[in-house]
């Protein structure tokens, strides 16, 4: 046990949002958060010390958390919080982001606040949740059935209000273990999903996915921030459930080799 516990101290500490307390929408955790660990191990082979969100020193990747990046901070991945807004309506940034160690961003609109500021960022974008195809083999189509639906922890009430009587849908907590998700994910036909992270792990793994939007708090900050970073447009997503059951998904998208490699160059792990 004490060998462990020296191995878990001598590993770089990494930050990952977790809610606080008992929150009112009943979350413990989130499943995009939680791949920060799980993707750790991968890459790693241990499990990473967890950070406090004031410490310098530490790895922000898969998340909205950039704003919490100290002096001595790493960032691989990680993007602005476009509900975090300052007196004057702008988007908070990290206290002194030109002493942060940038590796990579989650795409554009992130960097160019982040330029704005004074900070040295490379252009090297991508949200690191994307290299789960590394560690998964994606199922053949013919090995896919139904359609999952995957709320964000916000919309999770309403989306259940407004799921129709149908045995071909299954609907997802986010705060089911990540393997299990990423299973869910795999073993299906196709995804509908308010979550960003329901999105990205869809992509990765060649799922079918439609972005939909209930009445979530989430701004479309971080949302159009990873599609302008894997070289696309986000268009106007489906409002409601139904709508999204009866619309297109997303067009297909395979994630590019050179943004792969660009995150494996650049990871700090």
């Amino acid at each position: 046990m004490f060998a462990r516990w020296r191995a878990r101290i001598g590993t770089p500490p990494v930050y990952w949002w977790e809610p606080r307390g008992r929150p009112k929408h009943g979350f413990g955790r989130n499943f995009g958060d939680e791949l920060n660990p799980w993707l750790f191990e991968r890459i790693k082979g241990f499990t990473p010390r967890k950070a406090k969100p004031t410490s310098s020193g530490k790895t922000l990747a898969i998340g909205s958390v950039l704003h919490l990046a100290h002096p001595g901070d790493i960032v691989w991945g990680s993007g602005l919080n476009g509900k975090l807004r300052d007196d004057r309506g702008g988007i908070i940034l990290p206290s002194a982001p030109a002493q942060v160690d940038f590796r990579a961003v989650r795409g554009p609109l992130t960097r160019d606040l982040l330029l704005q500021a004074g900070a040295d960022v490379p252009p090297v974008y991508g949200d690191p949740a994307l290299l789960l195809r590394q560690f998964f083999a994606p199922l053949a189509d013919s090995e896919r059935r139904g359609t999952l639906i995957i709320p964000h922890y916000t919309d999770y009430a309403d989306t259940c209000a407004a799921l129709p009587d149908d045995p071909d849908l299954r609907i997802m907590r986010v705060d089911a273990p990540v393997e299990a998700i990423v299973d869910a994910i795999n073993g299906s036909a196709r995804v509908l999903t308010t979550a960003l992270h329901g999105i990205i792990a869809a992509e990765a793994l060649g799922v079918p996915v439609t972005f939909f939007r209930m009445r979530s708090v989430e701004t479309l900050f971080k949302y159009e921030d990873y599609f302008a970073g894997t070289g696309r447009s986000l268009t106007a997503p489906p409002n409601g459930l139904q709508a999204a059951l009866d619309g297109p998904t997303l067009p297909e998208w395979m994630v590019p080799e050179p943004l792969t490699r660009g995150l494996l160059e650049t990871c700090p792990f």
